[in-house]
């Protein structure tokens, strides 16, 4: 009932049962509360897992112009206005307007707003509101509204169907006014995809680019996908979730489309990491995206981070695992430093060291002297020969030999390797070589077997060539073929005495 002249409007409400055949009414209630309203659009909601509601949006009053109120209830008797927020009420007053419900939200297309007591602007917006949580609390459906589109792409009108087909939303027929008020009413359908699946955003439903993810089924909708988190990643385009970076990869921040392989010298043993962890001094790796750091070899060292071990320098050593930076390399038999470390130094001619980390040499007694640089043991000391001034000098040759050590595996290719170093390096023609033997030995961790082999080397000399600068000059040649070293050897030493590690 409405009327003027002080008799109050009211909008009663009766209620009939489906089961009975919709033939029994009665009055749930006088006045659904708030103020008295006709051409509202109505709609009966059933949000999943929530007890169903009917929602009245908006109208006109009897008193002229439109009201912004959406009263909702779930028995028809008690009624609650749930837009209080002054927005709110300004972007649901509109009457004529259409509702329609897909069980998970409500959508209301266009309607007619009055702005003068004889004029009305016709709305071609789409608006949704749905049940949800926030930090602050809980909103029933019709609170809070966002634009699904502010212009849609159908004409302005009012008085339009909303009909909810599945996925699918129909906007059917309508009005619109022509010269002097007169309405025109519309025989035309558009048709809308509803609700979004996830990994899509509306209106358009429009997939989420790489990098970014969307986990919720929306609506209609202007909803933002969402950056991954660090540590994760999203390598396609709509995605619903972003998933954890492999160890050996990270994401250094949000928004990555594809994890990144952990650098040479760096390992990542955890999923969804924002960074990798540098390798341990001691330690090295040299491929990318890996998740182990590999010991320093034997005769190198590896500072923290290192991609690639570093040779010890000629005259140093550092054991398996044990080379942490280059004071690790400790110095040779036969070389010194003033701290026993690298870089090292030769021991003089005349001078010999017999053990390792030394930080001086020991000199050879009185009238005594070695034939080179780098002598190791006391044996090595002769007594100084002093030449006849009448003597000429002749052609002579000697015995000389050189210790090696190389994995038993590979004796044969090292010493092919090692007869061509002493070939390069002869200081007089070709020399004449004979192998004169082959020893085994297991080296003390066990882990493979050693080989060592003494060469018999025959050189022809005018005058006495020092030794140690034919073992120099073969050193050389041998660290750049990346073999190990090689010391002079006297024949009271044969066989071949345990070499240095």
């Amino acid at each position: 009932p409405r009327s003027r002249g002080g008799v109050t409007s009211k909008v009663p409400v009766w209620v009939a049962s489906v089961l009975g055949g919709l033939d029994g009414w009665r009055l749930a209630t006088e006045h659904v509360g708030g103020e008295a309203v006709t051409g509202f659009g109505s709609v009966s909601h059933y949000p999943e897992g929530r007890l169903p509601r009917m929602m009245l949006i908006g109208g006109s009053s009897l008193y002229g112009g439109t009201v912004g109120q959406v009263l909702t209830s779930s028995d028809g008797v008690s009624w609650v206005d749930e837009v209080d927020d002054g927005a709110m009420v300004d972007l649901v007053s509109r009457e004529d307007v259409s509702v329609a419900s897909d069980g998970f939200q409500v959508v209301m297309a266009g309607g007619a707003r009055h702005i003068s007591a004889t004029a009305s602007v016709l709305m071609r917006d789409v608006l949704t509101t749905f049940y949800h949580c926030h930090d602050t609390g809980c909103s029933n459906a019709g609170r809070e509204w966002t634009y699904g589109s502010a212009s849609a792409q159908w004409s302005q009108r009012a008085g339009c169907h909303l009909v909810s087909m599945g996925d699918t939303m129909l906007l059917v027929g309508g009005w619109v006014l022509e010269s002097l008020g007169v309405k025109r009413h519309l025989k035309d359908v558009y048709v809308t995809q509803q609700r979004c699946h996830k990994g899509h955003v509306g209106p358009a439903c429009r997939p989420c680019s790489a990098g970014t993810f969307s986990d919720v089924e929306f609506g209609l909708t202007e909803a933002s996908c969402q950056p991954c988190p660090i540590g994760h990643q999203a390598p396609l385009e709509g995605a619903s979730k972003c998933t954890e970076c492999q160890p050996g990869s990270y994401a250094p921040g949000t928004g990555v489309s594809t994890c990144l392989e952990c650098a040479p010298g760096t390992i990542q043993q955890a999923r969804g990491s924002d960074e990798c962890v540098l390798c341990d001094a001691g330690t090295h790796q040299v491929m990318e995206g890996q998740t182990e750091c590999n010991e320093c070899p034997a005769r190198y060292f590896c500072v923290r981070g290192s991609a690639q071990p570093v040779g010890c320098p000629l005259g140093s050593w550092a054991d398996f695992g044990m080379g942490k930076r280059l004071e690790s390399c400790q110095c040779l038999e036969g070389f010194f430093s003033t701290n026993g470390t690298a870089p090292c130094m030769a021991c003089g001619k005349g001078t010999y060291q017999p053990d390792q980390g030394a930080s001086s040499c020991v000199d050879c007694e009185a009238g005594k002297t070695t034939s080179s640089d780098t002598s190791i043991y006391a044996t090595e000391c002769k007594p100084i020969e002093t030449p006849s001034p009448s003597s000429t000098p002749q052609m002579t040759s000697f015995d000389f030999h050189i210790g090696i050590i190389s994995p038993l595996e590979s004796v044969n290719a090292s010493m092919s390797q090692y007869l061509q170093a002493i070939a390069a390096t002869a200081q007089v023609g070709v020399p004449q070589i004979t192998v004169t033997s082959v020893l085994q030995r297991t080296s003390s961790n066990g882990d493979f077997t050693d080989a060592g082999f003494s060469i018999l080397l025959e050189m022809r000399d005018l005058q006495e060539i020092s030794v140690n600068f034919q073992i120099t000059a073969l050193n050389a040649e041998l660290s750049a073929l990346s073999l190990p070293r090689a010391y002079a050897l006297t024949r009271d030493q044969l066989p071949l005495p345990t070499p240095p590690p």
